[in-house]
């Protein structure tokens, strides 16, 4: 059998394993060629087989390549019994290469009950330099309950480095432990110890619970990751503090993490509750919050209680909003005359720091293309649905050069208030998570809103309610967007238009398309999107769209333009 051949067939050994293959894997265990010897280790590891625990010693013993002696020692963290560790723990002071003392500690971790183990992990997790090795230590420091030596090191790390890389371990610990405690041939005695070791690092977690704010930004989040894991109630309290104080992008990162450890947090019908008062102005912030809670739902996170409760409180928030929308925004943006035009714009694509920015560059700095770029980029980060042409209109306004129409355009734009613009963004998120989550009973005020938003031409607030509208199957909804199709769009454009019709999976939505794919009033470039969307809506089931669908494509002139477009 040649090399090749002979190296699949050990690949194959790995799925099709049986006891009299041993032989041939021994064979090539102490074969000339390292990738056959590396994939004999591999079956070895693959199928648990312990007999070969005596032929791997001697193997890493006559080895002289590091990447097979890891090789091994990761398959002994599989199959190593005590008597092999002992060997191992004795070799240990000759062991001067830094990642193999790693590796093997890694595996002698899983034998706590030997001497002076714990001191060796502890002087390891003291002495190593590199991150990746010093987090592999201190995840073994915990692995061994060895807690007191685990609070010494955070008293006395050197670097922000340190407390990142400790943070990160204990948190991957905590999965660790939690991941045991999952397994179905768990016994009483073994839970036991789980369940203490847990209780140990939660003190530790808790213990620190003011000392965070001193760190980094990233060892903030590596602390916040190892809160979360351990599935203590407060998260809530250290959450609000991170999203209401940090720039966009680290506020990104905690929603992200949030997003991920959800199962893992302890009150999540109360977090759901605070991601909705958030001061957020950022379209990015909203959907990642909005995708938040359309993963509660659809794992089924919330009891039946909590989803209850959730649900309720947002029908009442969005109606004592829409009142303060109302009572305080209507005047403020209908006013929007020409003269009036940049109050505008600021007002609904701004915030209170860009208005800051704006006013200093006016003042000071115009004609900064460095300023100027991070001002447009600002704009888009808290909406990326900017009319290009109100933006330029924006941008060359505040250029002017005539000193009188510059200092009136400067008293113009302090005169905006965003004590009260919050709102309209909570308004937003509230559009957005409603029409995820398509909670019913909010039609007839959404339908309040929908109507305000056209005339006070808020281009977002209309947007986001056809969005919602057409998600919860409005009829009113339906009549309207046909309508805008046919040219009274609001400055929607057909391809937008279309695109919020795709948010309905209801007949009447694919009724609109067909009608207007027969009648060829839709762009070229725009047929193919509606036949897509068309063939979106038919997934839900309905026979009706499908039958509408297959009676499209018996138009063969029709079926010719939407595969030329």
């Amino acid at each position: 059998m040649d090399q090749y051949s002979s190296y699949n067939w050990l690949l194959l050994c790995q799925s099709l394993y049986h006891p009299y293959q041993n032989s041939f894997i021994l064979n090539h265990l102490f074969h000339d060629e390292m990738d056959n010897r590396l994939a004999a280790i591999d079956s070895i590891q693959a199928n648990q087989i312990q007999s070969m625990q005596r032929h791997l010693y001697n193997l890493y013993i006559q080895s002289d390549s590091d990447v097979e002696k890891v090789k091994i020692l990761q398959a002994f963290q599989v199959i190593g019994d005590r008597q092999i560790a002992m060997k191992f723990f004795s070799d240990l002071p000759a062991i001067k290469d830094n990642n193999l003392r790693s590796e093997i500690l890694n595996f002698l971790v899983r034998f706590p009950d030997i001497n002076k183990l714990d001191e060796v992990v502890a002087g390891h997790a003291f002495s190593e330099e590199e991150n990746r090795l010093k987090f592999s230590a201190i995840f073994n420091l915990a692995a061994l309950g060895k807690y007191t030596e685990l609070l010494r090191f955070l008293d006395q790390q050197k670097n922000d480095r340190e407390t990142f890389t400790a943070w990160m371990a204990i948190s991957a610990h905590l999965q660790d432990l939690r991941e045991k405690k999952e397994e179905t041939t768990l016994d009483e005695e073994r839970l036991s110890r789980i369940v203490k070791s847990e209780n140990l690092l939660k003190k530790i977690i808790l213990n620190r619970s003011k000392d965070y704010v001193n760190y980094s930004r990233e060892s903030q989040f590596a602390y916040l990751n190892a809160y979360i894991e351990c599935g203590e109630r407060g998260i809530t309290a250290i959450t609000r503090n991170v999203l209401q104080q940090y720039d966009p992008e680290d506020k990104a990162y905690m929603l992200e993490i949030l997003d991920v450890k959800l199962q893992q947090i302890g009150e999540k019908d109360k977090l759901l509750l605070q991601l909705l008062g958030l001061r957020i102005n950022e379209s990015a912030l909203r959907e990642r919050i909005t995708g938040i809670f359309r993963g509660a739902v659809e794992k089924n996170l919330l009891n039946k209680k909590e989803k209850s409760g959730v649900f309720e409180y947002i029908q009442k928030f969005f109606s004592v909003q829409i009142d303060e929308y109302q009572t305080y925004f209507r005047n403020d943006v209908q006013a929007a005359t020409p003269k009036d035009r940049l109050r505008s714009f600021l007002f609904r694509y701004g915030s209170r720091d860009l208005q800051k920015k704006i006013l200093f560059y006016m003042e000071h700095h115009s004609g900064n293309q460095t300023l100027l770029r991070d001002i447009v980029q600002n704009f888009y980060q808290i909406s990326h649905r900017i009319p290009a042409e109100e933006l330029k209109y924006f941008l060359v306004h505040i250029h002017a050069k005539q000193p009188s129409i510059r200092k009136r355009i400067i008293l113009e734009l302090q005169s905006v208030n965003f004590d009260k613009v919050w709102l309209r963004h909570q308004i937003l998120l509230l559009l957005s998570v409603i029409a995820q989550l398509e909670i019913s009973g909010m039609s007839d005020k959404i339908l309040r809103l929908y109507k305000l938003s056209q005339e006070t031409q808020d281009r977002d607030l209309l947007i986001d309610a056809i969005k919602a509208l057409s998600r919860l199957r409005v009829s009113a909804i339906y009549t309207d967007i046909k309508n805008f199709l046919a040219g009274n769009s609001f400055g929607l454009s057909q391809r937008e238009l279309l695109l919020l019709l795709g948010h309905s999976t209801d007949v009447r939505a694919a009724k609109i398309l067909l009608d207007l794919l027969q009648a060829r009033q839709l762009a070229s470039a725009n047929m193919a999107l509606a036949v897509d969307i068309l063939g979106e809506i038919s997934q839900a089931g309905d026979n009706a769209v499908l039958t509408m669908l297959d009676s499209l494509f018996e138009l063969p002139d029709l079926q010719a333009e939407v595969m030329k477009a």
